[in-house]
């Protein structure tokens, strides 16, 4: 057998237990990340519907700006955006290729979020001071891109 025919062997097996993989995912878990390095994360999933909760005393005090790289976006990734401010507070999210993006509201709703235009954020408002905001990101089924980053920011 020829390298060439035995590398696309190797390249038709690897292809096709990766989608083996992808077809076994599971409903929930939680999201695995990459540690934390200069106010950046990476976070990836297994399953259909995975959380990841983002606590801003994780990251440094000194990051006026966030950034998670959603790896290899494929159907539904949950963020819970966790404040340590006290009061009222804003968090605001640059557009989020990739995916359509929805806030839950305080009831269990949910509202597609619209960038007016392609490069400014959109800021939401804290409910009621409750210090948890809660989005969804919505990859679809079929994988499509390699990476999505979210990208986001708190102010008073």
């Amino acid at each position: 057998m020829s390298s060439g025919m035995a590398s696309l062997l190797v390249c038709l097996a690897t292809l096709s237990s990766s989608l083996v993989v992808l077809a076994q995912r599971g409903e929930s878990c939680k999201a695995m990340s990459s540690p934390i390095y200069d106010c950046s994360q990476t976070i990836y999933s297994d399953c259909k519907n995975a959380t990841f909760v983002t606590d801003r005393s994780t990251f440094s005090k000194n990051c006026s700006q966030v950034s998670l790289f959603w790896d290899a976006p494929l159907y539904n990734m949950t963020l819970l955006f966790d404040s340590d401010l006290i009061g009222p507070y804003e968090l605001c999210l640059e557009r989020v290729m990739c995916t359509t993006a929805f806030l839950t509201k305080n009831d269990g709703s949910e509202v597609e979020i619209k960038w007016e235009k392609f490069n400014e954020p959109v800021c939401f408002k804290s409910q009621q001071d409750i210090p948890i905001m809660q989005f969804r990101f919505d990859a679809g089924e079929r994988w499509h891109c390699y990476g999505s980053f979210i990208n986001f920011f708190f102010r008073q």
